[in-house]
C-alpha cells in the first residue's frame, strides 16, 4: 500500500462521528461563523470586517509543452509531487501555457465563436441549459436560493440570441466592478455575504454543448472554426475526460448500473418514444440540485457545478419534445448519455455568481478551464476541502445546520459557506478543517480531486467548460470517501446519495476491484473489448458515444 493511501486510511481510522444521541444531549454547539461568537480560532476580527478569505493559499503547477492531463493527474514521471500537492489541497490550478489564438481571437482550448452566431431555437434546447437568478443568504443559515427563470417566453428566440442579451446584461452587473481586481471583488463579496445582503446575481449554467453541436449550433461558421496546425490541443475539455488512460466511460456506466435505485433506472430496452418524451422535472428538482444530484435523467447523466442543472423552458407539446431530444442509440441510450461528465458543460458567469459546496457525482475528479482571452477581467475563486477531511466538513455542516442537516446537504448543491468560518472550526478533540484558495484566470484550469469538496464564485464575466475525470487510481481514492460516509451513515442513520460515492462494501464491487482499476488498454487485452467492469455493454461492441 503505498504512503498516500496508508495516511488516508489512518485519517480515515481516526475520524469519529458523534452519535445523534450525543448531539441531541449538547456536547455540540454550533460553530462559530464570526471572531465575535465563542469557538472561534480563526481569522482576527480586523481581517474578518475587511473580507479576507482566511484561508490557505493554493499553490499552483504549469502544464509545459507536451505535458499531458493523464501524465500531471496521474503523478506520472516528473509530475509526481504536481499529484501530491493535489491530493494535500482537494484541488490545484493548472496553468497551460500559450492557449489563446490571437489571430483568430479564440481559444485552443475550446473554441466557442461560433455560439454566438448560433440559430438554434432554444425549444429545440430544452432540458439542455438554465438561467438563473441567484440570491445570497439572508439569515443564519449559507442557503443561496436560485430561481429558474423562462427565457423562452416566445418560442422563436434563437441561443445566440439569448447569448447576445445575456453578455450585455451581465456586462451591465459588473460595470461598478470595473477598476477592482479579483481580491478586491472576492473581499467585496466577502463582506456582503457576512452582512447578510440579499444580493442577486444572474447565471446561464449548464449549457450541454453537444446539444447545441447536435441541433446546428456549429453550421453557420463551419470551416471557420479553428484548429492549431499543430492538431488539437492536449488540454481541450475532452481530452482531459476521456483522453489516453481515461476509465471514465467505463466508470460511469458501472457506476449508473449498480448505485442507480431501481425505481429511477431506465432500461436500456424500454420504449424508445418513453426515451424520447421523458417526464419533464419540476424546476426545483433541477434548480436546487435535490434527489438526483447533478443527473439530468433526461440525457441519463449529468453534472452540477454548483448553481444548478439544466432543465425544461420551452412547452410541453410532443413536436417540441420528438425535436429537443436526439436519436436513441442501439444501447438505448441518449445521444447525450453524460453530457457535463465527459462531454463539457458551458457556464456564462456573471460577477457575484456561485456555485455551491460539493463534491463530484461518484467521488470522480473534475477539470473547470475558463475560454477568455489574456488580459480578460474572467476570474473565478475556488474553495477546496481535501477528501481526508470531508468527515469533519459534515461534523461542521451537523452543527451549523442542527435539524435541517442532512447527509446528502453536499448533493443538494445550494450552500456557500463561508471559507474564514470553515477554517476557524475546532473539533471536539481539536480536529481543524484545511480549506485552500485558488484564483483562476483566462486559460487556467481548476482541477479537483477524487471525493473532494469544492465551492466558489465568479468574479467576472465570461465562459467557463467543466468536465470530469477518473484515472485508474480513481478507486483507492474513492474509497476514502466511502470509508467516511459508512462512518456518517452509522452515526446518523442516513443514507447517502446513490450519486455520492459507491457503496465499495457491496458485494458487486467486491468481485471486481482489481478489474475495474486497470487501465483501458489491459482490460481491452483481457476481455478482447473494453470492459465495461460488469455494468452494461461495452463502447468497442456497439459503436456507442456515452459522453459524460
Amino acid at each position: 500500500m503505498p504512503a498516500w493511501l496508508i495516511n488516508e486510511r489512518l485519517a480515515t481510522d481516526a475520524f469519529a462521528p458523534l452519535s445523534e444521541a450525543d448531539l441531541r444531549a449538547g456536547a455540540r454547539l454550533r460553530p462559530a461563523t464570526t471572531p465575535r461568537e465563542p469557538g472561534w480560532d480563526g481569522i482576527p476580527e480586523s481581517m474578518f470586517e475587511g473580507g479576507s478569505h482566511g484561508v490557505t493559499e493554493g499553490a499552483s503547477v504549469c502544464a509545459g509543452p507536451g505535458t499531458s492531463p493523464w501524465e500531471l493527474l496521474q503523478g506520472k514521471g516528473c509530475h509526481v509531487e504536481s499529484l501530491a500537492v493535489l491530493r494535500r489541497q482537494g484541488a490545484i490550478k493548472v496553468k497551460c501555457g500559450a492557449a489563446w489564438d490571437a489571430s483568430n481571437q479564440c481559444s485552443m482550448l475550446l473554441d466557442l465563436r461560433w455560439l454566438h452566431h448560433g440559430n438554434t431555437k432554444l425549444k429545440a434546447l430544452r432540458g439542455h441549459f438554465s438561467f438563473l437568478q441567484q440570491t445570497l443568504p439572508r439569515g443564519v443559515q449559507p442557503h443561496v436560493e436560485m430561481m429558474e427563470e423562462n427565457r423562452n417566453k416566445t418560442g422563436k428566440a434563437s441561443f445566440g440570441d439569448l447569448l447576445g442579451e445575456v453578455d450585455k446584461a451581465f456586462k451591465s452587473v459588473c460595470a461598478p466592478y470595473r477598476g477592482l481586481g479579483p481580491k478586491e471583488r472576492e473581499a467585496l463579496f466577502l463582506k456582503m455575504l457576512r452582512a447578510r445582503v440579499a444580493v442577486r446575481s444572474p447565471y446561464l449554467t449548464s449549457v450541454a454543448l453537444d446539444a447545441l453541436n447536435g441541433n446546428g449550433g456549429t453550421a453557420t461558421l463551419g470551416s471557420d472554426r479553428a484548429r492549431p496546425p499543430s492538431g488539437p490541443h492536449p488540454w481541450e475539455p475532452n481530452s482531459v475526460a476521456d483522453g489516453e488512460e481515461s476509465i471514465l466511460r467505463r466508470m460511469l456506466d458501472t457506476c449508473e448500473q449498480r448505485c442507480t435505485p431501481k425505481e429511477m433506472f431506465v432500461d436500456p430496452g424500454a420504449d424508445a418514444h418513453a426515451k424520447k418524451n421523458p417526464k419533464k422535472r419540476k424546476p426545483q428538482d433541477a434548480a436546487e440540485g435535490g434527489g438526483g444530484g447533478g443527473v439530468n435523467h433526461d440525457t441519463g447523466a449529468g453534472k452540477v457545478e454548483g448553481a444548478g442543472e439544466g432543465i425544461g423552458t420551452g412547452d410541453d407539446d410532443d413536436a417540441a419534445a420528438d425535436a429537443s431530444n436526439p436519436e436513441v442509440d442501439a444501447g438505448g441510450r441518449s445521444a447525450l448519455w453524460g453530457a457535463g461528465i465527459i462531454s463539457p458543460w458551458l457556464y456564462f458567469m456573471s460577477m457575484g455568481s456561485v456555485f455551491c459546496c460539493h463534491i463530484e457525482d461518484y467521488a470522480f475528479g473534475s477539470a473547470n478551464v475558463i475560454v477568455a482571452p489574456p488580459g480578460s477581467h474572467s476570474w473565478v475563486v475556488w474553495y477546496s476541502v481535501p477528501r481526508t477531511s470531508i468527515g469533519n466538513l459534515h461534523e461542521y455542516l451537523r452543527g451549523l445546520l442542527g435539524r435541517e442537516y442532512a447527509l446528502d446537504c453536499l448533493e443538494q448543491r445550494k450552500l456557500w459557506l463561508d471559507p474564514a468560518s470553515v477554517a476557524a472550526w475546532v473539533g471536539p478533540s481539536g480536529e481543524k478543517i484545511p480549506v485552500f484558495r485558488h484564483l483562476q484566470g483566462p486559460s487556467e484550469y481548476v482541477a479537483t480531486d477524487y471525493g473532494s469538496v469544492h465551492w466558489g464564485v465568479n468574479l467576472g464575466v465570461g465562459w467557463k467548460a467543466a468536465v470530469n475525470f477518473a484515472y485508474p487510481n480513481w478507486r483507492e481514492a474513492a474509497e476514502t470517501v466511502h470509508l467516511m460516509y459508512k462512518k456518517l451513515e452509522a452515526a446518523t442513520g442516513q443514507t447517502r446519495n446513490y450519486r455520492c460515492v459507491p457503496d465499495f462494501d457491496s458485494e458487486e464491487w467486491r468481485e471486481d476491484r482489481e478489474f475495474l482499476m486497470r487501465a483501458p488498454d489491459e482490460t481491452r487485452t483481457e476481455t478482447g473489448g473494453t470492459g465495461s467492469g460488469g455494468g452494461g455493454d461495452s463502447e468497442d461492441s456497439d459503436g456507442q458515444e456515452p459522453g459524460g
